[in-house]
Order: structure tokens, then C-alpha cells, then sequence
């Protein structure tokens, strides 16, 4: 059986993503004070782990890839990316942690690339819509954040 993505980790996950396009900032989200006005709420350690194993799929905000990834409960990050430009693919390996504030770090190597990332996120709700920010400061920029599951495997 696959795993399936869950609201709670499609936004964890995709604004952690978001993060392979080696784009670390956000210019024209709202505020995370902006999110909180709005009714907004951070998406705690114990709600993301109730949510593995999952699978995500997500484009890069650049436009110049995807990836498919699995978040296994035990930490671990696998998977696939595919760079458009180029038509090539690299495995992905990795090890998120999250700690009991709700940060999300997820360092991860696309192996046949030889590049890796490592950038820690906060998600946020507001109703549906999910965000991603780099920090709880409110004046600190938020992304929103959308994935959708893939199925198969």
C-alpha cells in the first residue's frame, strides 16, 4: 500500500521543498503576522508525525523541476528528482527532524547531481490554504504551498 499525502504534510513538506530550488527567500507572501491576523496556525510536531508515512509530489517554484519524495516515520527522505531542462533524474536521500516548536529541517542530497540542501521551515495554516516561512518572526516572509499526491508504488 502507498502511502498518501495529508494536508498537514503537504505543508510541511512542500514549503521544506521549496527550499531544492535553492531559493531561500519568499519576497511577495505575506507576513507570518499577516498569517496569525488571519486566524493562521502553526502546524505542530505532534500533528506532522501523525501524518507519515507520506508521499508528495511537487513542481520547483522555479520552474525548473519536480520531484517525488517519501517521508518515512523513521526520518527518512527518498525519492526522485527530475531537472526539465535537462531531462535528467537523481535519486534523492535524506533525514528530516522536526522539533517540538514545529521546525522542520529536512537536509537532503539529489545523489547524482552531488548537491544537497538543508533549510528549516515553519508551516502554517489559515483555513485550507497552507504556508511555508523560514522563521516565526512576524514580519518574516511566508510562502504558500500546494502538492499533490501522486499515485502508484
Amino acid at each position: 500500500m502507498s502511502p498518501s499525502l495529508n494536508p498537514t504534510i503537504a505543508t510541511i513538506c512542500g514549503a521544506v521543498l521549496f527550499t531544492l530550488t535553492g531559493c531561500a527567500s519568499v519576497p511577495d507572501g505575506p507576513t507570518v503576522g499577516e498569517l496569525l491576523a488571519k486566524g493562521g496556525r502553526l502546524v505542530t510536531k505532534s500533528e506532522f508525525v501523525k501524518t507519515l508515512p507520506a508521499k508528495i509530489h511537487m513542481k520547483w517554484p522555479n520552474g525548473r523541476g519536480e520531484e517525488d519524495l517519501v517521508l518515512s516515520a523513521d526520518g527518512k527522505i527518498t525519492g526522485t528528482g527530475l531537472t526539465y531542462s535537462s531531462k535528467s533524474t537523481s535519486p534523492v536521500e535524506g533525514k528530516w527532524t522536526m522539533a517540538d516548536d514545529g521546525k522542520l529541517c529536512s537536509p537532503k542530497t539529489f545523489t547524482a547531481w552531488g548537491v544537497s540542501t538543508n533549510v528549516c521551515w515553519y508551516g502554517y495554516y489559515v483555513g485550507n490554504e497552507a504556508y511555508g516561512a523560514t522563521s516565526t518572526d512576524p514580519s518574516s516572509k511566508a510562502m504558500r504551498v500546494s502538492a499533490t499526491p501522486k499515485s502508484g508504488s
